[in-house]
């Protein structure tokens, strides 16, 4: 990709956080992908698949919310690219304590971009807050 012709484009790229292969490879399909291509489609942005996962890590639901950063802390990695000025959409699933986002969003920032945001389909309360009966 040349991050050049990205960023003097000036619209945002949308990136999805990639599912696990084995996930991945049973549904068929990465369903963070086509909420990326959906969202991107309704703004005529481009879809970038610029993160990549690395081995295989413990899904986040299994772990404890205060070692989910650990868990996730090397699962990523980004292609070499240059993302200078560029705004990036990342797209994810749940958002739960935010670890996922954070280890995705450190890349894309060190690549050179100068925003981030993130839409995901659900928030998930750590606290369980919303199913408390009052």
């Amino acid at each position: 990709m040349q991050a050049n012709a990205q960023a003097s484009d000036r619209k945002p790229i949308v990136c999805a956080v990639p599912s696990p292969r084995v996930r991945q490879w049973r549904r068929g399909f990465s369903h963070t992908h086509l909420m990326a291509q959906a969202f991107a489609g309704a703004l005529n942005w481009r879809v970038v698949n610029l993160l990549h996962r690395r081995g295989w890590q413990q899904p986040q639901t299994r772990v404890l919310a205060a070692h989910r950063a650990l868990n996730v802390r090397d699962a990523f990695r980004v292609d070499e690219v240059d993302l200078t000025g560029c705004e990036v959409w990342l797209i994810d699933d749940v958002k739960t304590t935010g670890a996922t986002l954070s280890a995705c969003a450190k890349l894309l920032r060190q690549a050179g971009a100068a925003k981030i945001n993130v839409a995901v389909a659900a928030a998930a309360d750590p606290d369980h807050a919303d199913f408390k009966l009052k």
